[in-house]
């Protein structure tokens, strides 16, 4: 890249190169990277091109001028390392900056380096909201919510394909290091939107945008409106689950085993799965020891407050934008148990979005502004849906008197990626539950705590059977250890050390099947026998009167014809106050609507940001109408209400596909 002039800003004309295209397997064709060299033009095997009158469409990239603030390389050590990354195609380098060079208040290690190759798309984007947040206070908002980009520095790279090659200067986007102030970090990329690409948009062809909507459809961007790209430093439950699942389908010689490898097996799983079940994942820090609870709890609190400012900083903005394929990082301290981790939350990968401010946007036809309302909507609505799962969460975990009782389900999941490719849909079956309520202590004596029960507990998991029988078909071997100091029963920090369970028969698990152990805590043992006596006699499970939650096992491992886990899992009861205060403290995240949907809902009436005349688009006529208010706060509600694909309320513990959310 060449200066000009000595001026602060740099121009690269970015290049375009066409390749060939290949037949490719059903798992290249569903799980290939981004391909950012193919032309833009006709497809030989989807037909039809991709020209400019289209709406939306990009200009052509030979005629781009990508234009940024240098950053003068000299204040960095050199050269740079390379860092490794949980998926994408762009490389990122490890940027320090020279000891006593760095500026006030800035750690040395500040950035993270992004090949501009990568991302020429991207340094349009942070060189316009650089202007743009000058100029208005939302915009402020938002960049206080996304990476922080200086610009970009011309710095020398080792390869990380030919380590020991000369390193050579590499053109590097300057971004903000997320893991900077962490001990040791979890980063989960969650990629939001429902359509996370648009043909003709931004170098994206018809070929690749098809494919695109293939993995859009058959993952959960199509159940919740986004899906789990990564996750740096996973728990060890969901590594082995990965692992059994990788050796399984290698063992069984399937179709899938032949064309898929494990990188991409890794990939499809992680895009597959609920929210509920990620971040699970990913508030996994059992490994840590007693108390790890407490920790989680208090990392999902600090995840919900930086997602709510992320999203009001998002409906601040009043001009629909196109923002397709971006995503949400979200870090959470994994270094050591801490009564206040550190939680980060940003917004990243700009490389389909594209800034529009409200001239721009009245200029445009009729139609892309249609389109601009229409993405717009979409990307909200994964946000607002992201965020009220997290409250879903924090609703049940986080604000529990007491677990008295739990029901033990054991399940064999069998992860067929022939099927959730071509279908959809995954195998998964329930062959046994039990249940256990804590048993009633002994008047306790002043002051003092006893654990109880503190030895080993074996209990039956009944299987269904015809007319309400009772088949045992295994026994589970537990320890329970549950605190009694004169307290409500299920109070405090419940550990459920699960050891193995007999009778299970090795054949289920062939074919690349795990066998794992689900949890479920009741606050209500009412509900906890109601859930297991509807699976015994094969009826739907019933709605929970009060909070339930569950947490899984890693999958299971055959020791001398027993399945073995040796897990610990924590159920963490509050106590009356402080569950009272957890509820408050939920409900100040819970968002308000500007007016009752029917009269017997006016309690739900919350205070009505200031509205502004200007133009809306009208979902009933399909048209934009100009000069009627409209508020921040119906955009939310709206929003929210018209999420498809969740539960009624937040009192539902497990999402079903056919549910619908009154939120």
């Amino acid at each position: 890249i060449s200066c000009t002039g000595g001026s602060s800003l740099s121009s690269q004309h970015a290049q375009r190169s066409s390749s060939s295209q290949h037949v490719m397997s059903i798992w290249e064709f569903l799980n290939s990277e981004e391909d950012m060299s193919t032309s833009a033009g006709s497809s030989p095997y989807m037909g039809g091109s991709c020209s400019s009158s289209s709406a939306g469409a990009a200009p052509e990239e030979s005629d781009l001028l990508v234009e940024y603030h240098e950053v003068l390389g000299g204040q960095f050590e050199e050269p740079c390392l390379p860092y490794c990354t949980s998926g994408g195609t762009a490389a990122f380098y490890h940027v320090r900056y020279q000891e006593g060079v760095e500026p006030q208040d800035c750690d040395r290690d500040f950035y993270v380096g992004k090949d501009l190759a990568h991302a020429r798309d991207e340094v349009q984007f942070y060189e316009k909201l650089r202007w743009m947040r000058e100029a208005d206070a939302a915009w402020d908002e938002f960049a206080q919510q996304s990476m922080e980009c200086p610009g970009v520095a011309v710095l020398r790279c080792v390869d990380s394909r030919s380590p020991m090659a000369e390193p050579e200067p590499r053109s590097l986007l300057l971004l903000e290091n997320l893991r900077r102030g962490f001990k040791k970090m979890r980063m989960i990329d969650v990629k939001l939107g429902a359509q996370t690409s648009a043909a003709c948009w931004k170098g994206k062809t018809r070929l690749h945008h098809w494919k695109n909507a293939a993995v859009d459809h058959r993952t959960n961007s199509a159940v919740e409106g986004f899906r789990l790209e990564g996750m740096d430093s996973p728990p060890r439950t969901l590594e082995k689950r990965v692992n059994a699942v990788v050796q399984g389908r290698s063992s069984s010689g399937s179709l899938g085993s032949q064309w898929m490898s494990s990188k991409q097996v890794t990939r499809f799983m992680m895009q597959r799965l609920h929210a509920s079940d990620f971040l699970s994942y990913w508030l996994d820090v059992s490994a840590l020891g007693p108390g790890a609870e407490r920790h989680s709890q208090a990392a999902l609190w600090g995840a919900l407050a930086s997602v709510r400012r992320l999203l009001e900083s998002v409906i601040n903005i009043q001009v629909p934008q196109k923002w397709i394929g971006s995503s949400l990082a979200l870090g959470v301290e994994i270094g050591g148990l801490e009564g206040h981790p550190k939680v980060v939350a940003k917004v990243f990968d700009w490389g389909r979005a594209e800034l529009t401010t409200e001239e721009e946007y009245q200029a445009l036809p009729l139609e892309a502004r249609k389109e601009r309302t229409r993405y717009w909507q979409n990307y909200i609505r994964a946000m607002a849906r992201f965020e009220w799962e997290l409250c879903r969460v924090a609703a049940h975990r986080c604000c529990c008197r007491a677990w008295p009782a739990f029901a033990f389900e054991l399940r064999v999941e069998q992860m067929s990626f022939v099927r959730a490719a071509f279908m959809g849909g995954d195998s998964s079956e329930t062959v046994g539950v039990g249940l256990y309520v804590l048993p009633k202590a002994p008047e306790p004596k002043q002051n003092s705590s006893t654990v109880s029960p503190g030895g080993g507990v074996v209990i039956p998991l009944m299987g269904r059977g015809a007319a309400g029988n009772k088949l045992v078909s295994n026994m589970l071997h537990l320890s329970i250890t549950a605190p009694q100091a004169g307290g409500r029963l299920g109070e405090g920090t419940t550990a459920i050390n699960v050891r193995g369970a007999t009778g299970v028969q090795q054949a289920e698990t062939a074919g690349g099947a795990v066998i794992v152990l689900r949890v479920i805590a009741f606050e209500r043992p009412g509900d906890a026998k109601a859930h297991v006596e509807a699976w015994r006699r094969g009826l739907p499970e019933p709605l929970p009167r009060s909070r339930a939650y569950a947490l899984r096992t890693t999958p299971g491992t055959w020791k001398q014809g027993t399945m073995i886990w040796e897990d610990t899992l924590e159920f963490l009861g509050l106590g009356e106050a402080e569950a009272a205060a957890a509820q408050a403290r939920l409900e100040e995240f819970l968002p308000r609507q500007s007016k009752p949907r029917s009269p017997n809902r006016s309690k739900s009436m919350g205070a009505t940001i200031q509205s502004r005349p200007s133009e809306r688009f009208d979902m009933a006529s399909n048209e934009l109408v100009d000069g009627e208010p409209h508020t921040t706060t119906r955009m939310r509600a709206k929003t929210a209400a018209d999420i498809k694909g969740t539960g009624g309320n937040l009192s539902r513990p497990f999402l079903h596909s056919d549910d619908s959310i009154d939120c």
